[in-house]
């Protein structure tokens, strides 16, 4: 597993099984919900065979926006942070 470290966050990637992702997320301090941004290509493309990886990933709770780079902006990202605080994102929220 790769991991990028700032002093308050973590960015872990690689292509780790369901039960590895799992056993992560239950190391983590106090995580009260998961949330998986995804875009609408890959949201069709993608996303049902990680979600049914493992039983514990239909709890998570998906963000989806439109594909491409014109999507890629500022405003895209007000959206994701408004419908964060919608679904009741916290700052124990992965």
């Amino acid at each position: 597993m790769n991991k990028i470290s700032s002093a308050q966050h973590d960015i872990v990637f690689d292509s780790l099984s369901s039960g590895e992702l799992m056993n992560y997320l239950k190391k983590l301090p106090s995580v009260d919900k998961v949330f998986v941004l995804t875009d609408d290509n890959t949201s069709k493309l993608c996303l049902p065979k990680f979600l049914s990886a493992h039983p514990s990933f239909n709890s998570f709770l998906v963000l989806e926006f439109e594909y491409g780079e014109e999507n890629k902006t500022i405003e895209t990202c007000k959206h994701i942070w408004q419908a964060l605080l919608e679904m009741g994102a916290t700052r124990n929220s992965v």
